[in-house]
């Protein structure tokens, strides 16, 4: 492996307010360690996002359903229950024994 070596003839990084510009990586870090050590950063805020489709409905396989029933009443049909039921197994298995909220 090489090193680099900067060149002599390049100018030291200029001075912001009397202090040495920091890296934006160093920056970031020590952004994120002091953002990690607070309590209601960690509370507020999930640490996954799960997204889900819902199962196939009535309004998938006859478009007529869309012109009589509100989409929110359209009922899923067989396979669609299924595929809840699988989505739904699915999920258990990724997310084991922790809490949950639903949305």
């Amino acid at each position: 492996p090489t090193t680099y070596v900067r060149p002599a003839s390049r100018a030291p990084p200029p001075l912001l307010l009397g202090r040495p510009r920091l890296d934006l990586v160093g920056r970031i870090d020590r952004w994120w360690s002091e953002r990690r050590d607070q309590s209601h950063w960690r509370r507020d805020r999930p640490e996954r996002i799960i997204l889900v489709r819902h199962g196939q409905s009535c309004g998938n396989t006859d478009k007529k359903f869309f012109s009589t029933v509100p989409d929110s009443q359209i009922p899923l049909t067989d396979r669609g229950y299924a595929q809840a039921a699988v989505a739904g197994l699915k999920i258990r298995n990724l997310v084991g024994n922790e809490s949950v909220r639903f949305f």
